[in-house]
């Protein structure tokens, strides 16, 4: 973990680091999106997402990582600093969110840190328990997406489609193309024994 990210004075706070082999400007970039990288959250449904400026973004989505549903309507203030973006939140028990990106013999990496402040011990069914999933789901994403963000399509495909589905669409879509691969397989297996036969 980043050494200035352990002399931080965090009292609650949680994280998980997200190893890539895309450069550090690169992922920089990406995370820029920040509409982006939190619909990639698999527990996060976005009902609203509307930017009042490049640094003022208002939100409301339900966060399903904790048995109950918890609806969030929160304005997020963003902060650009080198290979960081530290985003407020204007209320809720989560005060931020850092984006850190560091640079590392594979690649870079991306650290989210989520910054509870001094919150009350009592609020803690509240805590946002999704940070692993989100983590896994980010990692993976990226595996793809340094492989095919060289295509000219892709990156619409990827940021006007894929992205903007909410986490169960896109489970259902990832499904029906698996099934759809399955079945040209077997219909070239078909077509190819009806031929040799």
């Amino acid at each position: 973990m980043n050494k200035d990210l352990s002399l931080r004075n965090f009292k609650n706070a949680a994280w998980v680091v997200i190893p890539t082999r895309l450069p550090v400007e690169t992922l920089f970039n990406f995370c820029l999106e920040i509409e982006r990288v939190f619909r990639l959250n698999p527990y996060l449904k976005i009902i609203a997402w509307r930017e009042k400026n490049r640094e003022i973004f208002e939100l409301e989505l339900e966060n399903y990582s904790s048995e109950q549903v918890l609806k969030v309507s929160t304005q997020i203030e963003v902060d650009k600093l080198q290979n960081e973006l530290q985003l407020s939140y204007s209320n809720g028990i989560k005060t931020k969110t850092y984006f850190i990106v560091e640079k590392t013999d594979q690649g870079a990496q991306l650290t989210i840190v989520d910054d509870y402040g001094e919150s009350d011990q009592q609020l803690v069914e509240q805590v946002d328990k999704s940070l692993s999933a989100w983590g896994s789901a980010l990692e993976r994403f990226f595996a793809g997406y340094r492989l095919l963000r060289h295509l000219p399509w892709a990156d619409k495909l990827i940021n006007y489609w894929w992205i903007r589905l909410n986490p169960s669409g896109r489970r259902i879509v990832y499904i029906l193309m698996v099934i759809t691969a399955i079945e040209l397989i077997a219909l070239l297996l078909f077509v190819i024994l009806y031929w040799w036969l």
